[in-house]
């Protein structure tokens, strides 16, 4: 959850950044619901993303264990 919340306070940082330098149109109002509508999204794919590597580290770290018991028998 920690890293969903970093993920999401850097692409809400990021994507602020961008329409404050290019908004032209629309309020403060229309401007934070841009902002949070664009980053929820990608902080969302960011965390799946990442909790999929974990795994995937996990998953390559137990066939190493079991490809070494196997060699050691």
């Amino acid at each position: 959850m920690k890293i969903f919340f970093a993920s999401f306070f850097i692409c809400l940082v990021l994507i602020l950044a961008v329409l404050l330098l290019g908004a032209l149109f629309g309020g403060f109002g229309l401007l934070l619901l841009t902002t949070l509508a664009l980053a929820a999204p990608i902080s969302i794919l960011v965390n799946a993303l990442e909790t999929q590597r974990r795994k995937q580290e996990a998953l390559e770290k137990r066939i190493q264990e079991l490809e070494s018991r196997e060699a050691g028998e």
